[in-house]
């Protein structure tokens, strides 16, 4: 029965570092493809004043919302290396660290608030642009 425990609770692990490495993998992406293309927009426009302070938020808010992304992966790889080496006892099955789940949840958190001020920037730079 303890055994059966013991590997349910290293495939909760295991899953739950894939929904993080999943998750990861699609704000990366969109991080960026979206600052790339605030980039060349930048690079190529003669924006000036209000639409250029915004478009270099959203450009910055993209970088640090992909930063948090490789924080977060690193966090959660070390997280899964040290769930996997522990040894699996009948008494013990491999838990979250309570201080490694706080940061991850942390993290999760901040990289998504950075990825909503880039697109709330870049929507401000569009209207901008539109007006």
């Amino acid at each position: 029965m303890n055994r059966q425990l013991n590997l349910d609770a290293a495939k909760a692990v295991n899953e739950y570092v894939k929904v993080i490495t999943e998750w990861n993998k699609l704000l990366v992406g969109l991080n960026v493809v979206m600052g790339g293309g605030c980039l060349t927009i930048l690079q190529n426009s003669a924006a000036q004043g209000l639409t250029r302070t915004f478009l270099v938020l959203a450009i910055v808010a993209f970088v640090i919302s992909t930063l948090f992304s490789v924080l977060l992966m690193g966090q959660a790889l070390a997280m899964f290396t040290n769930i996997s080496q522990l040894p699996t006892s009948e008494e013990s099955p491999p838990t979250l660290d309570r201080w490694s789940n706080t940061i991850i949840k942390i993290l999760t958190r901040l990289q998504l608030i950075a990825f909503i001020l880039a697109c709330l920037f870049l929507g401000i730079w569009v209207t901008l642009k539109l007006l």
